[in-house]
């Protein structure tokens, strides 16, 4: 699978005329997918096309068993397409393990998912 996956990155590189730079963890199947801005465009023309790409790629990750992740947690730039790609189900343990580990809320409020929201 891990050869669909790099045909998909390369095929929506191309599609969106996005810069793509790839490393990986050996062995473990993750990755780490980079999109850099050309020097030629404006930041919100490169910002709109990586939107567009993440949607589909995200979705055929989804779609073939993957899930989003960051080797430092999600973030808060991907916050709102984990709320969108994850199962709510999934989500809500989550955050059910977050409050009970974490009652105070007080280890990286807000960098998975906000603490008070359901899923």
């Amino acid at each position: 699978q891990e050869s669909l996956l790099l045909d998909e990155i390369l095929r929506l590189a191309k599609k969106y005329n996005l810069i793509t730079r790839i490393a990986s963890h050996a062995g473990d199947g993750n990755i780490h997918l980079n999109i850099l801005k050309g020097d030629d465009e404006t930041y919100e023309e490169w910002d709109e096309r990586v939107k567009a790409n993440q949607q589909e790629l995200y979705a055929f990750i989804y779609a073939h068993g993957g899930r989003l992740s960051g080797e430092h947690g999600i973030g808060y730039k991907r916050k709102a397409l984990m709320k969108e790609f994850t199962d709510p189900g999934e989500l809500e343990m989550m955050m059910d393990i977050k409050r009970a580990l974490d009652p105070n809320n007080i280890l990286n409020p807000g960098k998975i998912f906000d603490i008070d929201e359901k899923a």
